[in-house]
């Protein structure tokens, strides 16, 4: 497999302008079967953002808007996961996950027609919808656990953890960490795999 560099070109604008102070979060590069793209989030614009990288001198192109989440109401964009995609028995169909804190959902993306991103659905989650992880049911279903607390920020700190079937976007179940246990659910990690992982949680609530 050809390995892409490392390098990325620095000064690359992540917003509409250099008076748009979006807040980049995070930073996926894709690899492997997919296409050589950087992808970003920001805090405050609660937009998803492209670019190009060269395969030859890892360096990236300039950004642009793949995703808005504006129009719908959604802010704080943080994490990205390619998670299970639409074929519950191939480990090859696969789809981008990004949480978004505000108003709490999972938007979910092909990424068949990079650079564009095309809108697959919407899974509920609760304020402050941050870190996920996958697993199967014991029954089978594919079902998502998300971890809804940002930095326990007042109106994105649920502090609940929620599990959803990533298919049906039907709501498996929900840990009230805040209220039963007296906690705030703060990390979520992968152990096994795409589609099996624990829960962490760190934090006390004070």
């Amino acid at each position: 497999m050809h390995q892409l560099e490392t390098r990325i070109e620095m000064q690359k604008l992540v917003a509409e302008s250099p008076e748009d102070l979006s807040l980049p979060v995070e930073v996926l590069l894709l690899r492997d079967e997919f296409p050589a793209y950087a992808l970003v989030t920001t805090s405050a614009g609660g937009d998803v953002w492209i670019a190009p990288q060269d395969e030859e001198t890892g360096l990236l192109g300039d950004c642009t808007q793949a995703f808005d989440g504006g129009p719908a109401g959604l802010g704080v964009a943080l994490e990205f996961y390619i998670g299970p995609g639409e074929d519950p028995e191939s480990d090859a169909d696969k789809l981008l996950y990004v949480s978004f804190g505000v108003s709490g959902v999972v938007k979910v993306f092909s990424l068949d027609n990079l650079p564009e991103l095309t809108e697959v659905k919407t899974l509920q989650a609760e304020p402050g919808a941050h870190h996920m992880a996958f697993f199967r049911t014991e029954s089978g279903r594919e079902a998502m656990v998300v971890q809804n607390n940002l930095l326990n920020i007042e109106g994105i700190n649920a502090g609940t953890l929620t599990v959803v079937d990533i298919h049906s976007g039907e709501l498996l179940g929900k840990v009230d960490m805040p209220n039963d246990y007296g906690l705030m659910a703060e990390s979520s990690n992968r152990q096994w795999g795409t589609r099996t992982s624990s829960i962490t949680d760190q934090t006390s609530q004070q």
